[in-house]
């Protein structure tokens, strides 16, 4: 209620302002960053992004959410997540969408501290319903804490495969290296570890590794993410910052495994962060990122 009372509070300069988007999607009030929910069912394409009501900077996340026929014109919806539970009090940061049993369901992190500052990953798991409100699933946090790595564990994609779903996720080993971890699930409510999928030692680029995301194109499954890094130059060459990667290869559910050919970037960047896919009713790959400054 508090977001929407932002948006309407906003002056007439906003609108009327000659430098405001007229194609790229841009926030009413406050600030956009990650695309998140990015979802086809019915004929609707549903978009949410992380959104910040209050001010132009990072802080208290919500999920703006926009609805489209043509992925051309968009119109605003109330906001799909706001950060009004236990599990997610500190900020509904980034997820996904799926279709399951007729329904949109969005993935997505609860940002949560506890009262030292320690980072309280909660995986959450909402059901978009017929009239438009999102309802969290009473058994948040659907993914089990998780030994092994620090409290940076965020950003789930999910997608079903061979009769189950899948979940890639962004995460942090304890020796401060970026990974993928694979998830899988029954149900969407239910996952269990199946193992680092990609990065660990085996790639130690950057410090956390965000926003994975998996699409296959033309018989090879790509691994998207965005890893997080200092600047300047590594000991095993640049770095990568506020920038997005990929690689082309072949993703092994049983094992657990990503093999690839190699990360190259996915654009030079900054201003292509955080990508998300969806493969539509159409057959195309679709590809929604944000620019980030």
């Amino acid at each position: 209620a508090s977001a929407a009372a932002a948006v309407a509070r906003r002056p007439r300069s906003v609108d009327a302002d000659p430098w405001r988007q007229t194609f790229h999607i841009q926030p009413p009030v406050g600030l956009l960053n990650d695309p998140n929910g990015l979802v086809e069912h019915g004929g609707t394409y549903h978009l949410c992004y992380q959104w910040h009501p209050f001010e132009p900077a990072h802080g208290l996340k919500f999920w703006a959410h926009l609805t489209s026929t043509d992925l051309v014109n968009w119109v605003e919806q109330a906001p799909a997540l706001v950060p009004s539970s236990p599990q997610d009090m500190h900020g509904c940061y980034s997820g996904s969408g799926i279709v399951h049993d007729g329904a949109v369901r969005f993935l997505y992190t609860g940002n949560v501290f506890s009262p030292d500052g320690q980072r309280l990953p909660h995986q959450n798991l909402a059901t978009l319903e017929r009239d438009g409100r999102v309802v969290k699933h009473p058994a948040n946090p659907v993914v089990p804490p998780l030994d092994g790595y620090t409290g940076d564990i965020r950003d789930p994609k999910v997608w079903a495969q061979d009769g189950w779903y899948w979940m890639v996720l962004g995460a942090q080993t304890l020796d401060g290296v970026g990974t993928v971890l694979l998830l899988q699930s029954a149900d969407l409510v239910s996952w269990q570890l199946r193992g680092e999928a990609a990065g660990g030692a085996a790639d130690p680029r950057g410090y956390m590794w965000e926003c994975p995301d998996l699409v296959r194109l033309d018989g090879r499954d790509v691994l998207v993410v965005s890893p997080l890094s200092d600047r300047g130059e590594g000991a095993g060459g640049p770095r990568y910052v506020d920038e997005s990667v990929y690689s082309a290869g072949s993703l092994d559910l049983a094992t657990a495994r990503f093999t690839g050919a190699g990360f190259q970037r996915v654009d030079a960047g900054p201003d292509f962060y955080a990508p998300q896919t969806l493969a539509d009713s159409s057959g195309r790959t679709i590809m929604v990122a944000w620019a980030s400054w």
